[in-house]
Protein backbone atom coordinates (compact mmCIF):
# COMPACT_ATOMS: atom_id res chain seq x y z
CA UNK A 1 0.00 0.00 0.00
CA UNK A 2 2.75 2.59 0.70
CA UNK A 3 4.56 1.60 -2.31
CA UNK A 4 1.33 2.32 -4.32
CA UNK A 5 0.83 5.93 -2.71
CA UNK A 6 4.15 7.22 -2.49
CA UNK A 7 3.65 7.02 -6.79
CA UNK A 8 1.10 10.38 -6.17
CA UNK A 9 1.65 11.58 -2.86
CA UNK A 10 3.87 11.66 0.69
CA UNK A 11 3.19 9.37 2.80
CA UNK A 12 2.90 9.39 6.49
CA UNK A 13 3.00 6.02 8.53
CA UNK A 14 1.81 6.34 12.03
CA UNK A 15 2.87 2.89 13.77
CA UNK A 16 4.35 1.28 17.39
CA UNK A 17 7.59 1.07 18.22
CA UNK A 18 7.91 -2.87 17.34
CA UNK A 19 6.60 -1.77 13.83
CA UNK A 20 9.09 0.69 13.71
CA UNK A 21 12.24 -0.96 14.16
CA UNK A 22 10.87 -3.93 11.60
CA UNK A 23 10.71 -0.69 8.96
CA UNK A 24 13.59 1.34 9.95
CA UNK A 25 15.91 -0.85 7.77
CA UNK A 26 14.34 0.56 4.41
CA UNK A 27 17.39 3.71 3.42
CA UNK A 28 14.39 5.83 1.58
CA UNK A 29 11.99 5.59 4.55
CA UNK A 30 12.67 8.33 6.85
CA UNK A 31 11.77 8.52 10.65
CA UNK A 32 10.73 11.69 12.16
CA UNK A 33 12.76 11.91 15.22
CA UNK A 34 13.23 15.57 17.45
CA UNK A 35 16.18 16.62 15.05
CA UNK A 36 13.76 16.52 11.91
CA UNK A 37 13.55 19.54 10.43
CA UNK A 38 10.35 21.24 10.23
CA UNK A 39 11.05 22.29 6.62
CA UNK A 40 11.36 18.51 5.62
CA UNK A 41 7.68 17.54 6.77
CA UNK A 42 6.31 20.56 4.90
CA UNK A 43 7.60 19.16 1.85
CA UNK A 44 5.78 15.92 1.21
CA UNK A 45 4.50 17.28 -1.60
CA UNK A 46 8.04 17.15 -3.12
CA UNK A 47 9.46 14.34 -5.53
CA UNK A 48 12.92 12.07 -4.39
CA UNK A 49 14.28 9.94 -7.52
CA UNK A 50 10.93 10.05 -8.82
CA UNK A 51 8.86 8.82 -5.96
CA UNK A 52 7.08 11.26 -2.81
CA UNK A 53 9.10 10.88 0.59
CA UNK A 54 7.95 8.63 3.49
CA UNK A 55 8.00 9.48 6.98
CA UNK A 56 7.22 7.14 9.99
CA UNK A 57 6.40 8.47 13.15
CA UNK A 58 5.50 6.82 16.23
CA UNK A 59 3.68 7.81 20.07
CA UNK A 60 6.75 9.34 21.07
CA UNK A 61 7.00 11.81 18.57
CA UNK A 62 3.32 12.05 18.32
CA UNK A 63 1.33 13.17 15.40
CA UNK A 64 -0.19 16.53 17.29
CA UNK A 65 1.11 19.99 16.21
CA UNK A 66 2.92 18.39 13.86
CA UNK A 67 2.77 20.64 10.43
CA UNK A 68 2.86 18.00 7.37
CA UNK A 69 1.90 19.14 3.98
CA UNK A 70 2.12 18.89 0.72
CA UNK A 71 1.78 21.96 -1.14
CA UNK A 72 1.33 22.19 -4.31
CA UNK A 73 -0.07 18.18 -5.09
CA UNK A 74 -3.91 18.48 -4.45
CA UNK A 75 -3.87 14.94 -3.59
CA UNK A 76 -2.11 15.75 -0.20
CA UNK A 77 -0.77 13.14 1.90
CA UNK A 78 -1.73 9.84 2.76
CA UNK A 79 -2.00 8.72 6.22
CA UNK A 80 -1.73 5.69 7.18
CA UNK A 81 -2.66 4.32 11.10
CA UNK A 82 -0.83 1.12 11.80
CA UNK A 83 -1.34 0.97 15.37
CA UNK A 84 -4.05 1.14 18.45
CA UNK A 85 -4.71 4.68 19.79
CA UNK A 86 -6.03 5.13 23.71
CA UNK A 87 -8.61 7.86 22.45
CA UNK A 88 -10.51 9.60 19.77
CA UNK A 89 -8.71 12.64 20.17
CA UNK A 90 -5.18 11.17 19.55
CA UNK A 91 -6.15 11.21 16.58
CA UNK A 92 -8.40 13.93 15.66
Amino acid sequence: MIEEQRVNRGVLVYVDDQMMSGLEYMDDFKVVTEDTPDAELRAMGKKMNSRYPVWLISKKYGMRGLDYRAVGNPLGICLIIQTSCDSVREFV
